[in-house]
């Protein structure tokens, strides 16, 4: 059975360069369904380094992440020739953030 490839990658193209943290893993909850079993679900959040302890902290907490690593982006472009992938931002005002969201 062939898996396709699926990547999900919410940063724009200057998020790409600022928030450089990937932090995640295997989602063992969205792991167990779906329509390619066997198929892995893996979710990072992608943060700037003011963030990277929040959020690392965040993630780790949640049941569904056994394993929590932070990932490079070539890691994680390997992950998703073989799974699901989402990458979500962290932004400041985001539960995951450790700053507050800057007014305008």
């Amino acid at each position: 059975m062939t898996v396709q490839r699926y990547i999900q990658d919410d940063r724009t193209d200057e998020q790409v360069k600022t928030h450089v943290h990937l932090i995640g893993g295997k989602d063992e909850f969205l792991s167990s369904w779906g329509n390619q079993k066997p198929s892995d679900s893996y979710a990072y959040w992608a943060c700037e380094p003011e963030d990277r302890d929040k959020c690392y902290r965040e993630v780790k907490a949640r049941t569904e992440f056994p394993k929590v690593l932070e990932q490079s982006e070539e890691v994680v472009d390997l992950i998703s020739k073989a799974a699901q992938v989402h990458i979500y931002v962290v932004e400041p005002g985001h539960r995951y953030s450790a700053r507050e969201e800057r007014k305008a």
